[in-house]
């Protein structure tokens, strides 16, 4: 019998995760996607948090820790955190942008950001699987050109995540396997 695919079972996870909140962001999503403002602050969470996460990452490897090391290397991405933060500064106004994201930081961001912070090694991979899945598994050039239809005032640079989705896709399910072996 072959172990458990560590990639597939945190996939289970998040789906019957999505299942459940699926309705409530089909009546949530129209109105954040109205508005440009709307959308800055739902990203705004999602910039503090992959900021949070990736500073927390590079502290580990300078450690020497070796699986947030082998993170790392297999999934070969470049940082997120700038994509989302050219974005905010076209949203918010380049000179006020980062004023702009701390207004809207809610409590639970707060909390999560406090969770980063202290999370183990263990933990920090399945943030990264969490944060980054969101952009590596749904995200890319197709969604940015959805995106780019509903936002106009917005290079979607968050999604600029690879030129290669496919190989970046396969990277990343290929190095949650290994993590899980």
């Amino acid at each position: 019998m072959s172990a458990p695919n560590l990639y597939e079972a945190m996939m289970k996870g998040i789906r019957s995760k999505h299942e459940r909140g699926n309705a409530i962001r089909y009546f949530k999503l129209p109105m954040i996607l109205l508005d440009s403002r709307l959308y800055g602050g739902a990203i705004s969470q999602f910039y503090l948090l992959t900021l949070t996460m990736e500073a927390e990452l590079d502290k580990k490897v300078a450690e020497g820790s070796e699986i947030i090391t082998l993170l790392m290397d297999g999934l070969k991405l470049n940082k997120i955190a700038p994509g989302y933060e050219m974005d905010l500064k076209q949203l918010f106004g380049s000179d006020d942008w980062m004023t702009q994201v701390e207004k809207t930081k809610s409590s639970a961001t707060e909390n999560y950001i406090s969770l980063i912070k202290n999370a183990s090694e263990v933990e920090l991979c399945s943030i990264a699987f969490i944060l980054y899945g969101a952009l590596v598994v749904g995200g890319g050039k197709s969604t940015q050109r959805k995106a780019k239809k509903v936002i106009k005032n917005c290079d979607h640079a968050l999604f600029d995540i690879s030129d290669n989705m496919l190989q970046t896709r396969k990277n990343f399910k290929h190095t949650f396997q290994h993590l899980g072996e």
